[in-house]
C-alpha cells in the first residue's frame, strides 16, 4: 500500500476514533474552553494511544506472533463440523501460508505521535 494512502486511512480512522469518544460526551456542545480542551484532549490522547496499539499489532504480525491464536481457530473450526483428520493442516504449514500485509507501519506510528500529542497538549492547555 502506498504512504500517502496509509496517512489518509490512517487520519480518516484517527478522526473516526476522536469522535468515538467526543461525541457522546457532548464534545460538539462545549461551553467553556476548557471544558473543550478536556474532552477533546482526551479524545486526542485515547486516538493517539490506539493508534500505536495498531501499529505494534501489526508489528508483531509481522514477527508471526499471532499466528498461534489463529491456528488455534483455525483447529477449532474443524473441532466443532467434526471433519475427519487428514483435512487437517500442521502449524508450519499454516504459518507459511498466511499472507503477511505490506501496509507500512512508519506512517501510523507518525500519526499516532501526532495524535498524542494533540492531546498533551490541549490537556495542558486544560491544566494551565
Amino acid at each position: 500500500m502506498k504512504k500517502r494512502n496509509v496517512y489518509l486511512y490512517g487520519t480518516a480512522g484517527g478522526i473516526v476514533l476522536t469522535l468515538l469518544y467526543a461525541l457522546p460526551h457532548d464534545g460538539l456542545g462545549v461551553k467553556t474552553p476548557t471544558e473543550f480542551m478536556w474532552i477533546w484532549g482526551n479524545a486526542f490522547s485515547i486516538t493517539g494511544v490506539l493508534l500505536f496499539l495498531i501499529a505494534g499489532s501489526l508489528g508483531l504480525d509481522r514477527l508471526k506472533v499471532w499466528d498461534w491464536l489463529l491456528y488455534t481457530l483455525y483447529q477449532a473450526r474443524f473441532l466443532l463440523m467434526h471433519e475427519k483428520a487428514e483435512t487437517y493442516s500442521d502449524f508450519r504449514d499454516f504459518s507459511m501460508l498466511r499472507q503477511r500485509g505490506q501496509i507500512r507501519l512508519y506512517p501510523i506510528v507518525v500519526l499516532g505521535f501526532v495524535w498524542s500529542l494533540s492531546g498533551l497538549l490541549l490537556s495542558y492547555l486544560y491544566y494551565v
